[in-house]
């Protein structure tokens, strides 16, 4: 047997789901920080030149932030970053690196101190997988 709703009880139910939507929707988001992480390219070859991206955005509990020197190791060289400040509690690096690896890789995340006051939190970027691209043609791999 189908059971439909009578018309009081679809109000109750139509009214119950408004209330939970704009109760969802009207709370105000948290001050939450992140590191948004962008590479420009996830294939390389050995000695390509390569940029990552970091975009931190702060908080008001958590105004500055300290990026650290990048701990790559010798299969990724810095050859140079720049830093922009977006607004009060944004802010980016581009990171400008070499790819000396032989093999695939992954790139760990960068750690990214925030602090304010007497506090600090330290939040990581993401991890980032970066493949080999050979350049010997297929028959010489197989030797």
């Amino acid at each position: 047997m189908i059971r439909i709703p009578t018309s009081s009880r679809l109000r109750r139910v139509t009214t119950a789901l408004l209330v939970l939507w704009l109760a969802s929707a009207g709370v105000p988001r948290l001050h939450a920080q992140q590191v948004e992480t962008f590479v420009s390219t996830d294939s390389l070859r050995v000695g390509d030149p390569f940029r990552v991206t970091l975009i931190v955005t702060g908080s008001p509990d958590f105004p500055e932030l300290a990026l650290p020197e990048t701990s790559y190791s010798g299969r990724i060289l810095e050859t140079g970053r720049q830093r922009f400040k977006r607004s009060t509690y944004r802010d980016s690096v581009v990171l400008n690196l070499q790819y000396f690896a032989v093999n695939d890789t992954i790139l760990p995340g960068v750690p990214v101190r925030l602090y304010g006051g007497a506090r600090d939190t330290t939040i990581r970027s993401s991890r980032i997988p970066l493949f080999f691209k050979t350049v010997l043609p297929d028959t010489a791999q197989a030797a």
